[in-house]
C-alpha cells in the first residue's frame, strides 16, 4: 500500500505520482499533525489509495503493533427517579470510557402522551472518542432505546391475553408495577428470578428478572419494580432496570388460588392466565415421576399437571401417593412433558398415604 503524508504548510502538490484520483491533487494525502500521534487504519478504513480517507489518527505505539481503535465503552445507563411524576424532572446517567478520551456525549430522547400518567419516554446515549469513533447505547437504532414511563401499570394489563394467546401486548414496553413478593430471591435455582403478585386471581402474578443479582426480594415484601416487558422462551417476565426496585415494607401474601389440575395442564387453554400466580391443587395423586428431568405429574381426575424442580423442596415423589395439596407459582417451561408446571418451591404435603 502507498501512504501519502504531507506537510500541510509547504506541500502543495502530490509527490507520489500514480497514486490517488489525481496525480496533481494534494488533497488525497494525509496532512501533517503535531508530535506524538500516529496514523493507521481502523474499523472505518477503506483501501481507496486516498490517504486522507483511508487513514485515521491513532495513539502512538512505538515498537509495537498498531491496535484497532474501538468505540467508547458505555454501561449502566439508568434514570432517576424510577417512577417519575407527570411534571417531575428525570435525570439520565451512565458510565463512558475510552483510552483515546471522550470528545462529546449526547442524550437523545422522545416522548408521547404529554404531561399525563400515560407519558412514555424513550432515550439513548451517543458518544464519540477523540479519534472520532462513535458509539450509541443501548443499540445502534432508536427502536432499541432505553425507556421509562410515568405512572403505574397493573400486572393484570401486562399479563392479559385472550384465550389461546401467549405474548403480552406490552412486550418491549417500559412499565412500573407494584405487588407483593410471593417467591423471593433464592427460591429458584436461577437466583436472579423472583415473583410478585397484585391481588388474587387470573393475570395477577409476574416473574421478575434482576440482571444485577442484587435485589433482596423476600417473600412478603411490598415492592415497586420498573423494567421492560419481555418474553423469555414464552415466559412473560419483567426485565428490571438497574436500581429500579423500591421496598415499601411488609405486605400480605395473597392466598393461593385453588384450581384443578386440568386447568393448568399442558393442553389447557386457560393455563396462561395463571402464569406467575400462586396456585393450589387439592386432593391429587402422583401420576408419574421422571427423576432425570425432576418432573412429576399430579392429577385430581381432571387432567395431569406437572410439578417441576425449578426450586427446592423436601418431598420424594412416589407414584400413586395421595397428597392433600400442592402449592406453587405457575411457570412456563420447556420440558418433554409440556409447558405448564408448578415449581416445587412451596410444596405442602398435608397428608400422605398409599392409594389402592
Amino acid at each position: 500500500d502507498e501512504v501519502e503524508y504531507k506537510d500541510p504548510y509547504w506541500c502543495i502538490t502530490d509527490h507520489c505520482t500514480g497514486v490517488g484520483a489525481s496525480d496533481t491533487d494534494a488533497f488525497d494525502e494525509f496532512p501533517g499533525e503535531d508530535d506524538n500521534v500516529s496514523i493507521g487504519r481502523d474499523a472505518n478504513s477503506a483501501d481507496t489509495d486516498n490517504s486522507l480517507a483511508d487513514l485515521y489518527i491513532q495513539i502512538p505505539t512505538p515498537a509495537d503493533r498498531n491496535n484497532v481503535n474501538v468505540a467508547p465503552d458505555i454501561w449502566s445507563l439508568r434514570y432517576s427517579p424510577c417512577v417519575p411524576g407527570a411534571i417531575e424532572d428525570v435525570t439520565a446517567s451512565c458510565y463512558i470510557k475510552d483510552p483515546d478520551g471522550i470528545d462529546w456525549v449526547w442524550c437523545y430522547y422522545s416522548f408521547d402522551g404529554g404531561a399525563s400518567e400515560d407519558t412514555h419516554t424513550e432515550f439513548f446515549v451517543k458518544a464519540a472518542d477523540d479519534s472520532g469513533l462513535v458509539k450509541m447505547y443501548p443499540d445502534t437504532t432508536i427502536d432499541n432505546s432505553y425507556r421509562y414511563r410515568v405512572g403505574m401499570t397493573l400486572i393484570f394489563d401486562v399479563q392479559y391475553v385472550p384465550i389461546g394467546g401467549d405474548t403480552s401486548s406490552y412486550i418491549g414496553e417500559a412499565v412500573n408495577i407494584t405487588g407483593v413478593v410471593t417467591a423471593g430471591r433464592g427460591v429458584y435455582y436461577n437466583d436472579a428470578i423472583f415473583v410478585i403478585q397484585d391481588g388474587q386471581g387470573p393475570y395477577s402474578g409476574l416473574h421478575v428478572y434482576d440482571p444485577s443479582y442484587s435485589v433482596d426480594a423476600q417473600e412478603g415484601d411490598s415492592v415497586t419494580v420498573s423494567g421492560f416487558v419481555s418474553e423469555y422462551y414464552d415466559l412473560t417476565e419483567l426485565y428490571m432496570f438497574v436500581d429500579c426496585y423500591t421496598e415499601h415494607g411488609p405486605g400480605t401474601v395473597p392466598p393461593p388460588m385453588v384450581v384443578t389440575t386440568g386447568t393448568i395442564s399442558t393442553s389447557s387453554t386457560l393455563a396462561e392466565r395463571y402464569e406467575g400466580v400462586l396456585v393450589q391443587v387439592n386432593g391429587v395423586s402422583v401420576a408419574s415421576f421422571d427423576p432425570i428431568y425432576g418432573e412429576w405429574g399430579v392429577n385430581d381426575a381432571s387432567g395431569v399437571a406437572i410439578v417441576d424442580d425449578d426450586a427446592y423442596y423436601a418431598y420424594e415423589p412416589v407414584v400413586d401417593d395421595v397428597l392433600a395439596s400442592v402449592i406453587g407459582v405457575l411457570k412456563w417451561g420447556r420440558r418433554p412433558y409440556g409447558p405448564w408446571y408448578i415449581p416445587r418451591y412451596r410444596l405442602q404435603v398435608r397428608a400422605r398415604s398409599r392409594s389402592v
